[in-house]
């Protein structure tokens, strides 16, 4: 599933922009690989902010987890709907070379593993990616 998120927002190297750093001790191909793929379809430093949202998402200190809708368009908080923040991850994963899919991929499977044991199912979800099937905040209330 495509993210719900806008492409070529901006370049690395905009006025006021500052320089890439280094991403959470990944080599630096996989690390050039992804700001690529950030450049070409997300914004600057897209995943990296996907990532942080997504840890901070399952080490809240919660349980049970419920992800919940960001009604604001624009693409850094549309990330705060951890399902979005996910969306991207997966599409960064779809479009990197192989070998530094498996870094990012390294990094995102514990983090899925958590989500799975943290989120309850939505039984009503039929549609979407499985982090798109559990359980929301908005529908807790709807049983």
């Amino acid at each position: 599933m495509r993210a719900d998120v806008r492409c070529s927002v901006g370049r690395y190297g905009a006025e006021g922009e500052p320089p890439p750093r280094p991403m959470w001790g990944l080599s630096a191909r996989a690390a050039a690989a992804i700001r690529q793929v950030d450049r070409r379809c997300f914004w600057p430093r897209a995943t990296e902010t996907a990532l942080s949202r997504y840890r901070a998402f399952l080490t809240s200190g919660r349980w049970p987890l419920y992800p919940q809708r960001e009604d604001c368009p624009c693409d850094g908080c549309s990330l705060d709907d951890v399902r979005v923040a996910r969306d991207v991850l997966e599409e960064v994963l779809c479009r990197l070379p192989p070998r530094e899919r498996v870094e990012l991929r390294r990094l995102v499977s514990p983090l899925d593993q958590r989500y799975l044991s943290l989120t309850p199912p939505d039984p009503f979800a039929r549609n979407g990616s499985w982090w798109h099937q559990r359980l929301a905040a908005e529908d807790r209330g709807a049983s």
